[in-house]
């Protein structure tokens, strides 16, 4: 979790992302490249609210946003039974989020990105001939 501190508390929240894509992919050798999109969304959850003295914190919240998605990925077979993915993914959310102290002067204590990115890498294993 990301965790705020201002002079009248601190605060975290927590992002959870999930994409879901279609695809086209094509082959080059032991590569297989490919370009997928599709929705994705997050779950902000504003958790550990820890007001000071004199300061009042609104309790947890939960939040869904939904964009789109962009992933680009390429595998390297190894075998029949291993490869090597890897892929870099982006996704926009227009929804803007902006966490404020309220009622003092709606101060911006923070403000979740609009675009978010990932990159991943893992080995696939198969067991079907």
């Amino acid at each position: 979790p990301a965790s705020f501190q201002s002079d009248y508390g601190r605060f975290e929240v927590q992002r959870t992302q999930v994409e879901l894509s279609l695809g086209v992919e094509t082959m080059r050798g032991s590569w297989r490249l490919s370009v997928e999109g599709g929705p994705a969304f997050e779950l902000l959850r504003r958790r550990a609210s820890h007001a000071q003295p004199g300061a009042s914190a609104r309790d947890s919240s939960n939040l869904v946003r939904v964009g789109p998605a962009l992933i680009l990925g390429a595998r390297y077979q190894f075998s029949r039974r291993l490869a090597l993915e890897m892929a870099l993914a982006g996704a926009y959310f227009p929804q803007r989020v902006r966490y404020t102290l309220v009622p003092a002067n709606e101060s911006v204590l923070g403000a979740p990105w609009l675009v978010t990115g990932t990159a991943r890498i893992g080995l696939e294993f198969s067991l079907l001939p």
